[in-house]
């Protein structure tokens, strides 16, 4: 079986040192050979590429050393001597793209020995230089990190990173703190080897609640240990829900976090259902105040 090996097969193209895939003799030079490109996740122009089914009887694969081994792993040379059409060409370079080390597929196809010989051009994604992360008040930078795969001087793998980010939220919970989160694509920025996260902290908001009466909701906010304007912490939370459901004249309650993204907060939502048999113990508890 073929294998992708830097040391031996390497070759320098527009200033770059690529591994070869040593199955065919030769590669031609990008400048001479019409390359279509596939690139960031979006297929361009594949226009006539292999139409119809053909057996592919040569391939020649170029891809970026720091990248190889994981190419290796996908088996494109097996490809030799089978039926091959342009839907392949595309769930290949689809596979290669799911690697999320690379940054950019190159293809092309030629007439070969009766056939069809495939070129693949696989280009790495940047180094990762540095990651910044903002917004986070309430857990330090390097705590966050700590939890990354993700480090300075590795390639830049997209789903390990997108694995990190939705890390964040529960490094929070492990620290007893909850409705922080990087919610939006938006929010990952990446120039370069350059990352920059920015992480959204939601402090406590308002808290409204429904299927009680004033004078009950009065007796259940006396019960709460949540402040706006503070960090919504999770054992205060759990225990201020848990007091408002041992009142006596609640049968269950249930909340739901409304996210104002404008104010940074959190306002929630008590859904409660009262003990009808038992809501006469609200008149005498008013009575005694």
């Amino acid at each position: 079986m073929p294998t992708i090996d830097p040391r031996t097969h390497t070759q320098v193209r527009s200033g770059r040192t690529s591994c070869l895939l040593p199955v065919a003799a030769h590669v031609k030079s990008s400048t001479s050979r019409r390359f279509l490109a596939f690139g960031l996740g979006l297929l361009v122009e594949i226009g006539h590429l292999c139409a119809g089914t053909q057996t592919v009887t040569g391939m020649e694969v170029v891809v970026d050393p720091p990248i190889a081994d994981a190419v290796r792993t996908l088996h494109l040379q097996d490809r030799i001597g089978s039926s091959y059409s342009r839907e392949e060409m595309v769930a290949d370079v689809k596979r290669l793209q799911d690697l999320g080390l690379v940054s950019r597929v190159l293809t092309d196809v030629e007439d070969h020995e009766g056939g069809k010989k495939l070129f693949f051009k696989v280009e790495a994604n940047p180094r990762v230089e540095s990651i910044e992360v903002v917004g986070n008040e309430l857990i330090p930078t390097h705590t966050l990190l700590a939890k990354f795969e993700t480090r300075p001087g590795t390639i830049l793998d997209y789903r390990r990173l997108y694995e990190d980010v939705n890390r964040i939220a529960q490094v929070y919970l492990e620290h007893g703190l909850m409705y922080a989160q990087v919610s939006r694509h938006s929010d990952v920025k990446i120039d370069g080897g350059q990352i920059r996260i920015q992480v959204e902290e939601y402090r406590m908001g308002q808290i409204e609640m429904s299927g009680i009466r004033p004078e009950e909701a009065r007796i259940v906010r006396r019960e709460l240990k949540l402040k706006a304007g503070e960090p919504v912490e999770k054992n205060r939370l759990l225990a201020s829900l848990h007091d408002v459901y041992r009142l006596p004249f609640i049968s269950n309650v249930e909340f739901t976090p409304r996210f104002d993204r404008e104010h940074k907060c959190v306002n929630l939502l008590l859904e409660i259902t009262p003990d009808e048999a038992r809501r006469p113990w609200v008149v005498s508890q008013a009575r005694n105040e």
